[in-house]
């Protein structure tokens, strides 16, 4: 998480060179998604997100992020902790969401303004969640 500084900038000083990404295989029965709003396809996204569900019979493991709302990536803090305390019922879904893209300080610029950044955070939030939650 402290990887990401700004927007293309990185914790890498000048003589370093990122060389290896170590991603554990996920548990058997793992669910994720990615949503991305661009303008055109390949263009770096307006508004993205990505999530992973893992159901674990006694600890379910829910992830989610934000990018392209701010300089660094968005980690859903608050709507991890409010779902894995209230459930997954849909209007506990809806109420997380609203109240986790309400936090966010979207940019501006010429691609979005911070209204519709955080309307297009709030669709792909739910998609990406609707696509992994039981």
């Amino acid at each position: 998480r402290d990887f990401f500084e700004d927007i293309m900038s990185t914790a890498l000083q000048p003589d370093e060179l990122l060389t290896d990404i170590l991603i554990p295989v996920a548990p058997t029965g793992t669910r994720a998604a990615f949503h991305e709003f661009a303008r055109r396809h390949g263009d770096f996204g307006i508004t993205s997100c990505a999530a992973q569900f893992v159901p674990d019979e006694q600890t379910p493991r829910l992830d989610a992020a934000l990018g392209g709302v701010g300089a660094t990536p968005h980690h859903c803090h608050r709507l991890i902790a409010t779902l894995a305390s209230a459930g997954y019922d849909r209007a506990v879904i809806e109420r997380a969401v609203n109240d986790e893209v309400e936090t966010l300080v979207p940019l501006e610029d010429l691609q979005a303004d911070a209204k519709l950044r955080r309307q297009l955070a709030r669709v792909a939030l739910t998609r990406c969640l609707n696509d992994v939650l039981p």
